[in-house]
């Protein structure tokens, strides 16, 4: 959804359709993705299998205002206009504990 916002934030565009937006979602900067994935990759403690995510749900509304801000637009949402999917839940982000506990780890031993 995002992609297509800011394109339509770039053709100056009146009116964006979407859902509801009240979706909670774990939205990360790949910079941050790419921090993480280095430790896992350098820790000599890293074994298994790892959550990468902030661990903060973060609407979509809030997701997409905050772009429409960045971008300098002026936007209407229409909202609701595609249904929740059923197929997905309402609400799911990473649980970071296993790598809050990594990074613990870490600085314990600095």
């Amino acid at each position: 959804m995002l992609p297509s916002l800011i394109k339509a934030l770039e053709a100056g565009e009146e009116s964006f359709a979407m859902g509801s937006g009240r979706q909670l979602r774990d939205f990360i900067d790949v910079r941050e993705v790419t921090r993480q994935l280095l430790t896992l990759a350098t820790h000599e403690g890293a074994t298994g299998i790892y959550n990468m995510g902030s661990g903060m749900p973060r609407s979509v509304l809030e997701m997409a205002e905050e772009a429409i801000a960045t971008h300098g637009g002026c936007i209407r949402m229409n909202r609701w206009v595609y249904p929740d999917r059923s197929d997905e839940p309402l609400a799911f982000w990473a649980n970071m504990d296993k790598f809050q506990s990594l990074q613990n780890i870490s600085q314990a031993h600095q």
